[in-house]
């Protein structure tokens, strides 16, 4: 994981930093090299709080940062206001995986449950994996 202040708040569940982070305007879509975000990381480690904060704060669900063109990670929530409903959660990291995928691998009922209200594709197209295989791959009831 790299090392960014937000993606580290998120990863870690420290939702007061994260909202004092997000207040002082560092980005909700930050995403590192292999286009992991923020939201990316909360889901990962399971953290349905953090989770629920980014998405409040204009986290994308869907992002389209390639590399080429990643200026859109760094654009703030009221200049996506016509996107954020249609993409918001299923932004895919390098490989395709979505944060509802790491939900999955975490075993994170309730983050599960937060992207689904969010929008988020049950079946999105991965390279290897779908959510549930990410599930029951690691065991994850």
């Amino acid at each position: 994981m790299e090392e960014f202040p937000v993606h580290r708040a998120a990863y870690r569940g420290e939702e007061s930093l994260l909202r004092r982070l997000l207040a002082a305007r560092h980005g909700v879509n930050q995403a590192t090299y292999d286009n992991v975000t923020p939201l990316h990381d909360a889901c990962l480690a399971g953290n349905t709080r953090c989770a629920r904060v980014l998405i409040d704060a204009g986290a994308l669900v869907q992002n389209h940062c390639h590399k080429k063109n990643k200026n859109i990670c760094s654009v703030r929530k009221f200049d996506l206001i016509s996107i954020i409903f249609l993409q918001k959660v299923n932004a895919s990291n390098i490989d395709g995986a979505t944060p509802l995928c790491d939900a999955a691998n975490s075993g994170n009922v309730d983050c599960v449950a937060l992207l689904l209200a969010h929008g988020a594709t049950v079946n999105p197209p991965l390279n290897y994996t779908t959510p549930l295989h990410e599930a029951v791959l690691r065991g994850q009831v």
